[in-house]
C-alpha cells in the first residue's frame, strides 16, 4: 500500500469550492452576510498554494537530510 505524499494532494477540489463561494450573493446565509470579497478569495487561494509549497519544500529538505545522514553513517 503506497502512502500519499504532498505532491499527490491536489488543491483543485478546494480551489473549485472557493470559486463556488464567490458566486454567493449578499444575504446568502439569511443573516445579512456579505458576498465573498474578491480580495479574500485571492488571498485564500494564495494561502493554500503557499502552504502546500512550504510543506512540500520542508518534506523535500527532510528527505535529503535523511538520505545524506545515511551516507555518512555507512
Amino acid at each position: 500500500m503506497s502512502q500519499t505524499t504532498l505532491t499527490d494532494v491536489s488543491l483543485d477540489p478546494i480551489l473549485e469550492r472557493l470559486t463556488q463561494l464567490t458566486q454567493l450573493e449578499a444575504d446568502w446565509d439569511s443573516y445579512g452576510a456579505l458576498p465573498v470579497s474578491p480580495v479574500a478569495f485571492v488571498k485564500a487561494c494564495q494561502l493554500l498554494i503557499d502552504v502546500k509549497h512550504s510543506l512540500y519544500m520542508r518534506s523535500s529538505i527532510e528527505c535529503c537530510l535523511r538520505v545524506g545522514a545515511r551516507k555518512f553513517m555507512l
